[in-house]
This record gives C-alpha cells, structure tokens and sequence, in this order.
C-alpha cells in the first residue's frame, strides 16, 4: 500500500516538474516573440523615417526630339538603371510607349 502511495506521489511530482517546464518554456517564447516584435518595429520606425517624405515628382516639358531615354540620361540619378527609370515614368504618367510629343508635360521621379 505504500509503494503505491511512494508511486502516485512520484507521479505526481513528475507532472508538476512537467507543467513547471512547459509554463517556463511558454513564458520564454512570450518574451522571445515580444523582443523579436520590438526589434522589428524599431528598425521598420527607423526605414520609414530614414526615407524620409516622399517628394513629389518633377514636371518637365518635353522638347522636340526628346523621348524618355533621353529624358532619363538627363534626370535620372547616377547610377540609376535606365530601364526601371523609364519604366517608372511609363507608370507615373500612364503611357504605354515611349514615344512623346513636344510640348507635353511628363512627371519624372526625382
């Protein structure tokens, strides 16, 4: 009668070490996800004002003879991949071509 009282107790404490374990390991990952979730907004706050406002985008007057690469040589920052730089005019503007018309008046990214 002992042994099975010695046996139940035992069991008991197992559970007990058991549940102490998982509610420690529960409390643990809590701290982890709030840690992880303060970082990235830390650095997400970071990026957005790192960027800072976005500006406008500049008005220009196309002149005879001027198409969007030549456009794009002149205004688009160094360095800059002039596909994606047209490409992005294409979408500001909603031209499907390239082709323009002088004196027509085509927003640029700055």
């Amino acid at each position: 009668m002992f042994a099975y009282i010695r046996t139940m107790t035992s069991e008991h404490t197992h559970r007990a070490s058991v549940r102490g374990i998982r509610r420690r390991w529960r409390a643990h990952r809590a701290w982890r996800l709030l840690v992880t979730g303060g970082i990235a907004a830390l650095l997400a706050h970071g990026v957005v004002h790192a960027a800072g406002p976005a500006r406008p985008p500049r008005v220009v007057v196309v002149r005879p003879g001027q198409t969007l690469w030549t456009l794009g040589r002149r205004y688009a920052p160094s360095g800059t991949d002039l596909r994606r730089w047209v490409f992005e005019v294409e979408r500001l503007n909603g031209l499907h071509h390239a082709d323009l018309v002088a004196g027509e008046a085509v927003r640029v990214p700055r």
